[in-house]
């Protein structure tokens, strides 16, 4: 698993490492470009352009993961769950291998299955909250009529587990025919 801050560190180092080596004259090149002066300021200003060039890569893959149109907050919520991870760095995670191409995407794949199938092995599960998906109480109960469960809370774990699953249709076509 990748350690955001360990990685982020690393970029830093490497990047200021090649910008101070690139940026250091050998004495032939100082000898054959003297006018070259403000060496040192691009030295400076290399963990400056590392944090720059390393937001603009963790930007991509966000966008990556918002553009993809496949996944949802829910899924960036169960797959951080599952990596131990916030909401954000598996979004950005998720949106990494995005970018990577079709053998990451079923990597990624298959690590949404086996997030979803812990997520559901809670009996309670907490992932994909049903108010979050803005439904209300009377949902709830209008839900339990239709499923025949004991109770709106139930029927809201009932809604949740299919959140979990991305079948969040079964959820709406229920309500819209319990309402009939």
């Amino acid at each position: 698993m990748l350690n955001t801050k360990l990685f982020s560190l690393f970029i830093t180092w490497f990047i200021s490492t090649v910008l101070i080596v690139a940026a250091t004259p050998s004495k032939a090149a100082a000898q054959a470009a003297p006018e070259i002066e403000n060496i040192s300021a691009i030295a400076d200003n290399s963990a400056e352009i590392a944090e720059i060039l390393l937001a603009q890569t963790l930007q991509e893959k966000l966008d990556a993961f918002f553009s993809s149109g496949k996944y949802t907050y829910c899924d960036a919520k169960i797959l951080g769950n599952y990596w131990g991870q916030s909401v954000v760095d598996a979004k950005v995670l998720m949106g990494q291998k995005i970018l990577a191409g079709e053998r990451s995407l079923a990597y990624l794949e298959q690590y949404m299955v086996d997030a979803q199938v812990q997520a559901l092995s809670d009996p309670e599960p907490s992932a994909c909250f049903f108010y979050e998906k803005g439904y209300t109480y009377d949902d709830a109960v209008a839900l339990a009529e239709f499923w025949f469960k004991e109770s709106p809370w139930e029927a809201k774990i009932q809604a949740e587990k299919n959140f979990i699953l991305g079948k969040d249709e079964v959820v709406e076509n229920a309500l819209r025919l319990a309402r009939r």
